[in-house]
């Protein structure tokens, strides 16, 4: 142990950190990894620490110098870490140009409905997470693939926006993000396996759905996904949507 907050915890606590389940290793590994400060504040020492099927959570007790008192300060993370999924949107070009995007619409339980969202998850080892370019790889092309089950698709360009915190008051998630076209002569290649069908994901459901890119302005000031929000900025920016 070398950080102070760390010598600080009272054993109880420390233990728990070992009972950690073994797919909690990214969690585990990511706390172990914390600083001392953060800013003006000052880490005295972690109070407590829980973990459901999916999620850590960690209560830190810290000093704000600026504040000039103490206080609990606590975050959640997802068991494999910090680093979490690729999720992105599919472009449509018909003709060279870009006609449709593809997104999906989830039932979410946390939100109690179903609200469109980007694609996803496409998971990866945490050392690709790392890189300064993601590419479109065949893992990437076969994900693509199973999410809008269609038989085949004939893929163009793909585009990495970069990284994405969900949450930065309380969630160290981080998303990487990204968004590929791909070439159809008639929607239909598409629209086909897609139309009025419900996939079935593990713990949820969802629909695909792929809306012409003359109404994109309505859709973006509509949408709350925060991701998605993100990605849609992105390809903004980079000039990749023209209307």
């Amino acid at each position: 142990m070398t950080q102070n907050w760390l010598k600080n915890t009272k054993k109880e606590v420390l233990d728990l950190i070992d009972k950690l389940p073994e797919n909690f290793s990214g969690f585990k590994n990511d706390l172990l990894s914390r600083e001392d400060t953060i800013g003006d504040v000052n880490v005295i020492e972690l109070v407590d620490l829980s973990w459901s099927d999916h999620f850590g959570f960690a209560k830190f007790r810290v000093f704000s110098e600026m504040v000039g008192s103490e206080y609990f300060a606590e975050y959640i993370s997802r068991r494999n870490g910090k680093y979490h999924c690729l999720r992105g949107i599919v472009l449509i070009k018909t003709n060279g140009k870009i006609s449709n995007f593809v997104v999906r619409k989830c039932q979410r339980f946390g939100l109690n409905k179903e609200v469109y969202e980007t694609l996803g998850n496409i998971y990866q080892d945490n050392n690709e997470f790392l890189k300064n370019k993601i590419v479109m790889s065949s893992h990437i092309k076969e994900e693509t693939i199973k999410m809008l089950n269609v038989g085949n698709l004939n893929f163009d360009r793909f585009f990495d926006l970069g990284n994405v915190y969900t949450d930065v008051s309380m969630f160290n998630n981080i998303v990487r993000i990204y968004a590929l076209t791909i070439d159809v002569d008639d929607i239909k290649e598409i629209s086909t396996y897609t139309d009025q069908k419900v996939f079935n994901k593990t713990q949820y459901s969802y629909k695909i759905e792929i809306i012409p890119i003359e109404k994109f302005y309505e859709f973006f000031g509509t949408v709350s996904d925060s991701v998605l929000l993100a990605i849609f900025g992105r390809l903004q920016a980079l000039n990749v949507i023209k209307l």
